[in-house]
């Protein structure tokens, strides 16, 4: 969406393009994949934020790295930034990897017929 205004005390016309930021939807993965997997769909995951609009703008994000592939989640926040109002636009989102399934041991029973005697 674009906004138009002229200034009439200055003579200035100026035109803004609507900031738009746009964060990825919260991810959950499966655990137990390699960390090479994880990695890749994380980045995927960041390419899939968008931002638009404004003046001159330029689209951030504040994770470095990929939650382990052990179970964990990563907070990313995004920034659009821009020349002209709005300066600063955030959003964040999360990915997560699910924490496996805990394993139980349990000791077995006492079997009487393999007792020796």
């Amino acid at each position: 969406m674009r906004t138009a205004y002229f200034n009439m005390q200055c003579n200035i016309y100026s035109e803004f393009i609507t900031v738009i930021l746009t964060c990825p939807a919260p991810r959950i993965e499966a655990p137990c994949q390699t960390q090479s997997a994880i990695n890749t769909k994380f980045a995927a995951w960041i390419a899939t934020a968008s931002g638009s609009g404004g003046c001159n703008g330029s689209l951030t994000h504040s994770a470095a790295t990929a939650p382990p592939s052990s179970g964990g989640s990563t907070t990313v926040t995004f920034t659009y930034t821009s020349s002209c109002a709005p300066l600063i636009s955030t959003c964040t989102a999360t990915f997560t990897v699910s924490a496996p399934a805990t394993i139980t041991l349990s000791q077995p029973k006492r079997m009487w017929w393999l007792q020796r005697k």
